[in-house]
């Protein structure tokens, strides 16, 4: 039987999809986050899924699911024992030899890199509500790394996909 917190849990995000969707950016301010935490994340956001081309309404709301994604499997991250760091900061910088948890980080435009007011939202309501993902959801990319979770279709590229741990 499904508990009010996995319907709350499925239910809001979605609402927020629908939102956004309509170029509705709900204000956050009520829900304070830390600010660097903030930012962090909704640069790898959108460096991660910088392709965000949709057109129709179900490619839209793959791009804002798929940012809502991303920023789960930050939090996932951020929660679980196997990764390493304790912060979103931590999550997106670490590296282990010559491979780093989130590739955008070489990238030159990482730190400066604009991101939307949509990108800013989904991740504040990461930050401060919750992964909306299973806490075991801790890969993204655009090949399969485990047991799948879910496979988002991307206009002009490959899926991405999300697989537990």
């Amino acid at each position: 039987m499904t508990n009010l917190k996995d319907i709350v849990a499925r239910t809001v995000p979605m609402f927020l999809l629908v939102l956004l969707m309509h170029g509705f950016i709900p204000n956050l301010d009520k829900y304070p986050v830390n600010e660097v935490e903030l930012d962090y994340m909704s640069g790898a956001t959108m460096c991660e899924n910088g392709n965000m081309t949709g057109r129709t309404e179900e490619e839209i709301v793959n791009d804002c699911k798929r940012i809502l994604y991303t920023a789960s499997v930050i939090e996932n991250r951020k929660q679980s024992k196997t990764w390493k760091g304790s912060t979103t900061e931590e999550v997106i910088m670490a590296k282990e030899g010559q491979y780093w948890q989130y590739a955008s980080t070489t990238r030159k435009n990482f730190k400066t890199k604009e991101y939307t007011e949509y990108v800013e939202a989904c991740c504040h309501y990461v930050l401060y509500f919750g992964s909306i993902l299973p806490e075991n959801v801790v890969y993204q990319g655009q090949g399969s790394n485990g047991r799948e979770y879910e496979r988002i279709p991307v206009v002009g590229d490959k899926d991405e996909v999300f697989c537990y741990e």
